[in-house]
């Protein structure tokens, strides 16, 4: 149950993050040129990452606008960086 419960925290914390850093932003599906960022868990560094896509989504994930965005969280999330620094 302890995994449950940390997953779905850290899915409230990336979504206040997103709503944080960009409340407005939607991925446009519909447009394949442009990148999609995410962040993701690396189980073999156990630090936060940015990953990116162009034409499919993962179900459960919260996106960013950009890579700088994106990173910024992370370090946020890895704690390199505190909260409120836009």
């Amino acid at each position: 149950m302890t995994d449950i419960k940390n997953k779905i925290e850290m899915g409230m914390k990336l979504k206040a993050l997103h709503d944080e850093f960009c409340p407005d932003f939607e991925p446009d599906w519909e447009n394949n040129s442009t990148s999609k960022y995410y962040i993701y868990l690396n189980n073999i560094t156990n630090k936060y990452a940015v990953g990116f896509v162009y034409d499919f989504c993962y179900a459960s994930s919260v996106w960013f606008p950009d890579m700088r965005t994106a990173y910024k969280v992370c370090n946020i999330l890895n704690g390199k960086t505190r909260r409120g620094t836009k």
